[in-house]
């Protein structure tokens, strides 16, 4: 679909990201769930449902919207945020008071399994 929008191949598409330290779906992901953080963040938005906030940009499955915010924020999109990840030395997270603070850790940063 985002090939065909921008008439090119898939193969294409894919060969573009190969540079970057993210693949074409970790993309797509990423601003899925910056939109939907900005929605969560806009008080005009205040009273509808998280569902359908993730509905809105494509994550039609609550429980998988719920896991993505989780591994991307370090936190559950309904509780105070900590947005920092565990700095090179092991110490804790720093506490964010807002969600515009919060930045999605890259996929291959939340897959790695550390020695």
């Amino acid at each position: 679909m985002v090939a065909a929008a921008h008439h090119i191949s898939v193969r294409l598409l894919h060969k573009l990201f190969t540079d970057q330290e993210m693949t074409v779906a970790d993309f797509i992901r990423h601003r899925r769930l910056e939109r939907c953080r900005q929605d969560l963040r806009d008080p005009t938005l205040r009273n509808r449902p998280i569902s359908s906030i993730g509905a809105r940009h494509g994550l039609v499955n609550p429980a998988h919207f719920s896991r993505l915010f989780r591994d991307a924020y370090g936190v559950p999109f309904h509780e105070p945020v900590t947005c920092a990840p565990t700095g090179p030395h092991g110490q804790p997270r720093r506490p964010a008071t807002h969600l515009s603070r919060c930045r999605p850790r890259p996929h291959h940063a939340r897959n790695s399994r550390g020695p």
